[in-house]
């Protein structure tokens, strides 16, 4: 059987109340490093695969406090 092809997307919202907004899109590796943040900020992430299927999105969210300059994000 051949393995289906798929990405990986990253959404991310400022708490406690911002809407998600994909922050990358189209990654075939299973992390990210989101170097686009400012601290002292929390923000929570959530992951979607892509696939000729559709999108489907993480039921796992990860809340990050920025104390620094980066967050990485293991998809």
């Amino acid at each position: 059987p051949t393995q289906e092809s798929r990405t990986y997307s990253v959404w991310r919202r400022e708490l406690p109340a911002g809407t998600f907004a994909a922050i990358a899109t189209g990654l075939t590796v299973l992390e990210h490093v989101d170097s686009s943040i400012t601290a002292p900020t929390s923000y929570e992430y959530k992951i979607s695969v892509v696939t000729a299927g559709g999108e489907t999105f993480s039921t796992a969210q990860g809340i990050s406090t920025v104390l620094g300059s980066a967050t990485l994000i293991n998809l």
